[in-house]
């Protein structure tokens, strides 16, 4: 199987990542319904075995179920992946503090250490401010060596970008533009 580069100097994944946001969402795609952990656990071990170790995944994606049955999953099989999954901006959440709580929970939840890929799902400003969400990704990046994501600038436009990559540079981050074209940018420790 082919591997890619994070950024460039971050961890090797395949070229190929498997999307879960259906797995555990009853809401969207009817798990526990249609289908259920059999069948995903079935679509996880045979996506190991096709060569394929690389996750996406977000602690919405089932409320948090499709991080779970992941980390379930590589216990049961004895199977390492590697994950990118992301923090979900909720109205209620607008401190730094709850950028570390989401990522330390979505860690509980996928029972790993870090993540591979820590990404922004759908960065609203006026929800937490640009600044404080930049400076708990950095924080969390430079305390704990985790992989962090910013938004691409042709989904968020220069007005959000620029002033994000300020914030992360001030922080002493390296930005590390994605090898992966049309993809976002990667910050690593």
């Amino acid at each position: 199987m082919q591997t890619i580069r994070l950024g460039q100097n971050g961890p090797m994944v395949t070229a190929l990542g498997i999307g879960t946001w259906s797995w555990g969402d009853k809401l969207f795609w009817n798990y526990g319904s249609d289908y259920g952990t059999t069948q995903v656990k079935e679509a996880f071990e045979a996506t190991l075995d096709a060569g394929i170790n690389f996750f996406d995944t977000a602690e919405v994606y089932g409320l948090g179920e499709s991080e779970s049955l992941i980390g379930r999953f590589m216990k049961q099989v004895g199977r390492k992946a590697q994950i990118a999954t992301k923090y979900f901006p909720l109205p209620w959440r607008f401190s730094a503090q709850s950028v570390s709580d989401a990522l330390s929970d979505s860690l509980k939840r996928l029972q790993v250490e870090q993540v591979e890929l820590y990404q922004v799902h759908m960065p609203f400003s006026f929800l937490i401010s640009q600044q404080t969400l930049m400076n708990a990704l950095a924080v969390d990046i430079l305390t704990a060596c985790r992989s962090a994501v910013i938004p691409k600038p042709h989904d968020l436009g220069f007005c959000f970008i620029a002033p994000a990559l300020r914030d992360l540079l001030s922080s002493g981050l390296m930005v590390a533009p994605q090898t992966i074209p049309a993809s976002p940018a990667v910050l690593m420790c």
